[in-house]
C-alpha cells in the first residue's frame, strides 16, 4: 500500500469510528429518555397515591374532630 492508499483507508476508518460513536450516543440518549419517561410515570403514580392518602386522612380527621 502506498501513502495515498493508507491515507484514504485511515480516513474511511475515522468516518466509520465517527458513525459508530454517533450511533452509540443516539442509543444512550434514547435510553436516558426512556428512563426519564419511566421516572415521570412513577412520579405521577406516587403523587396520585399521596393525594389519595391525604384526602383519606383529611376525611378521617373531619369525621373524628369537632374543630
Amino acid at each position: 500500500m502506498n501513502n495515498s492508499t493508507l491515507s484514504e483507508q485511515a480516513k474511511i476508518d475515522a468516518e466509520i469510528a465517527v458513525a459508530a460513536t454517533r450511533a452509540s450516543v443516539r442509543n444512550a440518549a434514547q435510553s436516558v429518555a426512556d428512563s426519564a419517561g419511566a421516572v415521570k410515570e412513577q412520579a405521577k403514580e406516587t403523587m396520585a397515591e399521596l393525594q389519595d392518602k391525604t384526602s383519606e386522612k383529611i376525611a378521617n380527621l373531619k369525621e373524628h374532630c369537632s374543630c
